[in-house]
């Protein structure tokens, strides 16, 4: 039976951890592994791990808390030994029939298809808030409309063949977060995608998981420095890109209340591609303090909106606008006066 390997960081997720383990043990493809890298936890969760000591198909390795997750998934890649291999977010669960399904998908392809990912369901408070369904532009050859956004949630529904990693390399440890869409961006180049469109993936939405989304736009600033020469040979996809580019920043400098900027740059971006969404963010940029409020209320209900494919690329399911819902970006900085500042990489200014 062909060996499945999952990778799994962690970090202090006590409560959901051994959830997580347990859905990959609970799968009809009986034979798997799981691969968990615990990043230094303090709330216990190493104790939660350390109950699976005994059983062969469970590996728990240490990492410092420092690393990253692109390091964590790398270092729990080195130790996979299955064919396949699958990555799982702490916090979400699988379909017991998930694993199975996506191998005979494979079974299906030939040697052109390097991923199989599915559907998901959002949930809150276990409930249902928001259905993830694969787009139509993300299935084939998915080069080079990847680059405009990530489009392929959720993360922890894609099973990668193990040989593909050979070719592409693996996880790029200078993302502290985008890395699956650049690692996905690199098989695309090289592969076909697949898809599953029933939701095999439950992804559970907290506050932890939520308030990292609108920090920043680190992981375009990096898709941007790697990938910038690919997306300005393609104008439509540029155009795309830059949008999202300043709808992100409009967003992150109103969280910060940057309003000036907030409202110049939610203004090019509606103006770019106008959209409900996009003008809903103008309005909100131009209350100040009571349109921070509103995008707040409306992130809270973002679960509803774009979880279904070929939406105009605003708040998406999981509350982000869909360039990276599960690890979202940390750590770079947006001021006020900053708003006519173009993508990291870019003589001329977006227009």
């Amino acid at each position: 039976m062909t060996l499945v390997s999952t990778l799994l960081p962690t970090y202090d997720r006590v409560e959901f951890v051994g959830g997580a383990i347990e859905t990959v043990l609970g799968q009809t493809h009986e034979a798997v592994e799981v691969i968990v890298v615990d990043g230094g936890s303090t709330d216990g969760t190493y104790d939660v791990l350390r109950q699976y000591a005994d059983d062969e198909r469970v590996s728990v390795l240490q990492d410092g808390p420092n690393d990253g997750i692109a390091h964590a998934r790398n270092r729990a890649l080195s130790h996979a030994r299955g064919e396949y291999v699958c990555v799982l977010d702490d916090d979400d669960r699988w379909h017991p029939e998930k694993i199975e399904r996506q191998l005979a998908v494979f079974e299906e392809c030939n040697e052109t298809c390097g991923v199989v990912y599915t559907g998901g369901v959002a949930c809150r408070n276990g409930r249902a808030v928001g259905t993830y369904r694969p787009r139509a532009d993300r299935r084939g050859d998915i080069y080079p409309e990847i680059l405009a956004d990530f489009g392929l949630n959720p993360y922890s529904s894609h099973m990668i063949r193990r040989s593909c990693f050979e070719r592409v390399g693996t996880y790029d440890t200078r993302f502290p977060h985008g890395e699956d869409w650049d690692l996905s961006i690199r098989l695309a180049r090289e592969y076909e995608f697949a898809a599953v469109s029933e939701p095999l993936v439950e992804r559970r939405l907290h506050e932890a998981n939520r308030s990292q989304q609108f920090r920043d736009t680190t992981d375009m600033e990096l898709v941007w420095d790697e990938y910038g020469a690919a997306i300005r040979r393609h104008p439509e996809i540029e155009a795309r890109f830059v949008t999202r580019w300043y709808r992100r920043r409009s967003r992150v400098a109103l969280e910060r209340g940057a309003y000036a900027d907030a409202i110049a740059l939610s203004l090019r971006a509606a103006t770019r591609q106008p959209s409900t969404n996009a003008l809903a963010l103008v309005a909100s940029a131009c209350l100040g303090r009571r349109g921070l409020s509103v995008v707040r209320r409306l992130r809270a209900h973002a679960d509803r909106y774009l979880a279904t494919a070929g939406a105009d690329a605003g708040l998406g399911a999981d509350g982000s606008d869909g360039t990276n819902a599960n690890n979202g970006p940390a750590g770079a900085s947006e001021t006020e006066g900053n708003a006519s500042r173009s993508p990291p990489g870019r003589s001329e200014r977006p227009t």
